[in-house]
C-alpha cells in the first residue's frame, strides 16, 4: 500500500511540471462592493476592483512568469514584470480547492478600460516556452437611474408622491412600482426589488425584468385588486420601504434611497347587527331605545325599504382612523346610528330583493370596494304581506336607432366598422309595473306612472370611425315615494 501511494505522489507532481503552460488561473481582488473576488477568465470579461487586481498565475517547478498588461485604448503599457522562480514552496491552493505551483503578481490599480493581459512562461534559460493572451475590462462605476414612482393613474386617493406613499388595491387594472432610467455603459446584469419592514427585516426579495429599450424596470403590487406575490399584507397601520438594487455585468452595485410607504389590503371587521321594525318596543343597539330587532339568517322583514345596522369597530371606521372602511349606499343613504366605546353602528336604507354591488359596498381606503355587504340580503326573508320595490323588466334598457329599429343595451353589442357610422336617437326603459309611480335616475331620466312598464326619452348619440366604443352608463329605478 505504502509503495503504491509514493508512486501516485511522484506521478502527480511529474505530471504537474511537464504540462505546465502559461495560464491565468484567476482574478483576484476586492470588488466596489466591498467583497472578495476570485474569478476565471473564461466565465466573465468584466472586472471592478475597487483598488489593485491579483492575477493567479499555474506556472511550473523551475519556470518564470512573465506578464505584460497593456491598455487597449492606447496601447499603453500599465504593468510588466517578471516572476522570480516556481519551486516547491510556490504550491497554491485556490479558493476552489484547486491545487497547482504557481505566482500571483499584484497589478496597480488600473483605471477603467478595456485590458490586454500577456502571460508568458520561460525556462530556467528564459526561454520563452509557453504564451497565453486574456482579455478583461475594468469597470468600477454603478449603473444610473432617474426616478422610482408608482402608476400615477391608481386613483382612489393613494398618496402616490412624496416621502411617504399610502398605496391600496384600487380598482380594476394593474399597478405598478416603476425605476425608470436605469442605465450601464456595461449593460444591467439584475435588478432586484426587496422590501423590507420598519425594523429591517426582508418581505420579500424580487427579481424584476429589464426593459432596455425604455431602461425600465417595474413590480406589479396590485392587478385587479389583487395584492400580487411579494407585497406584504397591512392594513395601513405598518410601514415598509421598497428598495431597489441595480447590478451592472461587472458586479457595480447601485443601490436606490429606499421609498418609505404603507399599503392597505386588508377590509377589517363589519358584521351586521340589527334591522328596524317599528312593531318592537325593544332595540338591541345601544342608545336607541326601540325599534331595532338583532339580525339573523330566516328574519322575516315587513318595511320596503328596509333599514339594516352595520356594526363596525372604532378602529375600523374611516373617519376615526384612515385604513378603516366606509360604506357606499346609492339606494337610500348612509348614517351613524349609534355610537359606545368599542363600537359605530352605522344604518343604511336599501330595497327588499338583491341588490348591485356598484351601488352599495363596503369601501376599503384607496379601494373601489374590498368585500360584499349585498350577501346578507339573500339572509332574509321578505313579508308576503310588504309593498314590493321597484324593478326591471325584460330588457331593461333599450337603444333605438335612426332606422327605427330597437336593440337590447344592457347587454354587450359588437358594431363592425363596416356598419360606422351608427345614429342613436332614444332610450327606452321598461319596468315591472307597481302601485305607485317609478322614476329612472342616470343619464337620463324619466318617470313611469303607477301601473305602466315603460317610458322612452330622447338619447341622440354618434357611433363613427376612429371613436371609443365603450358606452357605459348606470341606471336606477326608484319608487318616487323614496328619497
Amino acid at each position: 500500500m505504502r509503495k503504491t501511494l509514493i508512486g501516485c505522489m511522484v506521478a502527480t507532481a511529474l505530471a504537474t511540471v511537464s504540462s505546465a503552460h502559461a495560464q491565468v488561473f484567476s482574478y483576484s481582488f476586492t470588488d466596489t462592493n466591498k467583497a472578495v473576488r476570485n474569478i476565471k477568465p473564461a466565465t466573465q470579461t468584466y472586472l471592478n476592483p475597487a483598488g489593485v487586481l491579483t492575477l493567479n498565475l499555474i506556472s511550473g517547478l523551475d519556470r518564470y512568469e512573465r506578464v505584460t498588461v497593456t491598455r487597449d485604448s492606447d496601447k499603453k503599457v500599465m504593468y510588466s514584470s517578471v516572476s522570480t522562480k516556481t519551486s516547491v514552496a510556490d504550491r497554491i491552493v485556490a479558493a476552489d480547492g484547486t491545487e497547482y505551483y504557481g505566482k500571483d503578481m499584484v497589478l496597480p490599480a488600473l483605471g477603467e478600460g478595456t485590458f490586454t493581459v500577456v502571460n508568458e512562461t520561460l525556462d530556467i534559460r528564459q526561454t520563452v516556452v509557453s504564451t497565453s493572451t486574456y482579455h478583461f475590462i475594468v469597470d468600477t462605476t454603478p449603473p444610473r437611474y432617474k426616478s422610482i414612482y408608482p402608476s400615477q393613474n391608481a386613483g382612489y386617493d393613494m398618496v402616490l408622491s412624496g416621502p411617504l406613499w399610502e398605496l391600496g388595491r384600487g380598482g380594476s387594472g394593474q399597478f405598478s412600482i416603476f425605476a425608470d432610467g436605469i442605465e450601464d455603459a456595461s449593460g444591467i446584469d439584475k435588478i432586484r426589488l426587496v422590501i423590507k419592514r420598519s425594523n429591517g427585516s426582508v418581505v420579500s426579495d424580487n427579481n424584476l425584468s429589464y426593459d432596455t429599450a425604455n431602461k425600465r424596470a417595474f413590480y406589479p403590487w396590485i392587478k385587479d385588486m389583487n395584492t400580487q406575490a411579494g407585497m406584504p399584507s397591512s392594513d395601513l397601520d405598518e410601514e415598509f420601504t421598497f428598495n431597489f438594487i441595480v447590478t451592472d455585468l461587472a458586479g457595480n452595485t447601485l443601490n436606490i434611497p429606499p421609498q418609505r410607504f404603507l399599503y392597505d389590503d386588508q377590509m377589517g371587521e363589519f358584521t351586521p347587527f340589527a334591522v328596524h321594525d317599528s312593531r318592537v318596543s325593544t332595540s338591541v343597539v345601544p342608545g336607541i331605545s326601540s325599534g331595532y330587532v338583532p339580525f339573523k339568517r330566516g328574519l322575516t322583514v315587513l318595511e320596503n325599504p328596509y333599514k339594516l345596522v352595520i356594526r363596525i369597530p372604532r378602529t375600523n371606521w374611516k373617519p376615526y382612523r384612515n385604513g378603516g372602511m366606509s360604506i357606499t349606499n346609492n339606494y337610500g343613504g348612509v348614517q351613524v346610528l349609534s355610537e359606545d366605546a368599542t363600537y359605530v353602528y352605522v344604518e343604511v336604507k336599501l330595497p327588499q330583493g338583491a341588490l348591485d354591488g356598484n351601488y352599495y359596498r363596503p369601501v376599503n381606503t384607496y379601494q373601489w370596494s374590498g368585500g360584499d355587504l349585498g350577501q346578507y340580503a339573500s339572509w332574509l326573508n321578505w313579508d308576503p304581506a310588504s309593498v314590493k320595490s321597484p324593478a326591471w323588466g325584460s330588457s331593461p334598457i333599450e337603444r333605438q336607432k335612426a332606422d327605427g329599429t330597437w336593440f337590447n343595451s344592457v347587454n354587450w353589442n359588437l358594431f363592425k366598422a363596416s356598419d360606422m357610422p351608427i345614429k342613436l336617437t332614444n332610450i327606452r326603459f321598461n319596468v315591472q309595473a307597481r302601485p305607485y309611480d317609478q322614476k329612472i335616475t342616470g343619464g337620463a331620466t324619466c318617470s313611469i306612472p303607477a301601473g305602466s312598464t315603460t317610458c322612452t326619452v330622447s338619447l341622440p348619440q354618434d357611433i363613427i370611425n376612429g371613436t371609443t366604443g365603450y358606452l357605459h352608463s348606470g341606471y336606477e329605478v326608484r319608487s318616487t315615494t323614496e328619497a
